[in-house]
């Protein structure tokens, strides 16, 4: 028995650490910013058991822009922004305070509750998720923005699989400083 559970932590740490390089392959310097944010947003979907993500950055206002994503349905990202400019909650800005993960369960019932997020409904009638998990990406000492996964109802990551998306927000991080330095 013993040695059944010491071969699934190999293979659970050897699955992480393919997910972590997957990151890293993301920086492309040929590849534009928002192109980086897509490819950092595929891989995070591809290596956890997340259905969705986005990657949001801070801009020099010192604002959170939504920049890219994976799995998402056309025009939520938009919907997003606007739904900001009108003064919807900010749970992206709490992680970056914090500088922990934020879990929000029951997505669909809270955005149902805040009509400043009225305009998402549509979008997300057809989509299984029901937790958002918001780490936020720091390059050093400096604030990038936030990675956002998506998961579905029945299926919200445990800390095991929250710290591997930290890790790979981290890794995201780096690709990010990069991709802005080469822009």
């Amino acid at each position: 028995i013993e040695n059944a559970r010491l071969f699934a932590e190999s293979e659970r740490r050897a699955q992480e650490m393919t997910a972590l390089s997957r990151i890293a392959t993301t920086l492309d310097l040929e590849q534009s910013i928002t192109g980086t944010l897509n490819s950092v947003a595929q891989r995070v979907v591809e290596s956890t058991s997340a259905v969705a993500a986005s990657v949001s950055t801070i801009n020099d206002e010192g604002n959170l822009l939504l920049g890219g994503g994976y799995g998402l349905p056309d025009g939520f990202l938009d919907a997003v922004d606007a739904a900001i400019l009108r003064g919807a909650p900010k749970p992206n800005q709490r992680a970056i305070s914090s500088g922990e993960p934020v879990v929000i369960r029951n997505l669909k019932a809270g955005i149902k509750e805040q009509p400043l997020y009225s305009g998402l409904e549509p979008l997300l009638a057809d989509r299984e998720w029901d937790t958002l998990v918001i780490v936020p990406m720091r390059y050093g000492e400096r604030d990038l923005g936030t990675l956002e996964t998506f998961f579905p109802a029945g299926a919200a990551p445990d800390d095991r699989e929250i710290g591997l998306i930290a890790a790979m927000a981290r890794q995201a991080a780096t690709a990010i400083e990069n991709a802005f330095l080469f822009a």
